[in-house]
């Protein structure tokens, strides 16, 4: 949000001045119906007609109240224009902070599933190393034991008698 706004919505755009010429504009109305009424009376026995400019007074109050009614209206259609762009700050904060709450937790799922992985590979690797092959010709421990297996394997396979002179002759 820019400075100038800021200040436009903390400040309301009527000034304290502004109210004192609301306030001098009801007073200069209310003398005015004092002075012209005496100003344009020809003779005093009309006094009783006077009598009645006292009501005046009412007009001087309902005169005030106005205004003061006027200016809370405008001073809560203020106020409520701050709260409306606050709310919406607060929506976009609130909104930010979703997203981030997202990207951390894509963070963490990542970081558990590298953690997860490498404790895997740290498993095969140490089975894998556990591994022991006893061939006819040697023995062999590790990946080698794999490879070990795997060349009795196809041996085996293209040799399928041996298999029953191994097994089959062997005393128990």
């Amino acid at each position: 949000m820019s400075t100038n706004k800021e200040n436009r919505l903390i400040h309301p755009p009527i000034k304290t001045w502004q109210y004192f010429i609301i306030f001098l504009g009801i007073l200069l109305l209310w003398l005015l119906n004092w002075i012209l009424p005496i100003a344009c009376m020809d003779d005093w026995s009309e006094i009783g007609n006077f009598g009645s400019m006292f009501g005046a007074v009412n007009t001087l109050f309902s005169g005030f109240a106005f205004a003061l009614l006027i200016i809370a209206i405008y001073l809560q259609r203020h106020e409520i224009k701050i709260q409306h762009e606050e709310l919406k700050n607060q929506n976009q904060e609130l909104k930010n902070q979703n997203y981030e709450l997202g990207l951390t937790r894509e963070v963490f799922e990542q970081q558990k599933f590298e953690s997860t992985f490498f404790k895997l590979i740290e498993m095969y690797w140490k089975y894998y190393g556990e591994l022991v092959y006893e061939g006819t010709h040697a023995n062999f421990s590790g990946i080698s034991a794999v490879n070990g297996n795997l060349n009795e394997i196809n041996r085996l396979i293209k040799h399928p008698n041996s298999i029953e002179k191994k097994y089959l002759n062997e005393p128990e």
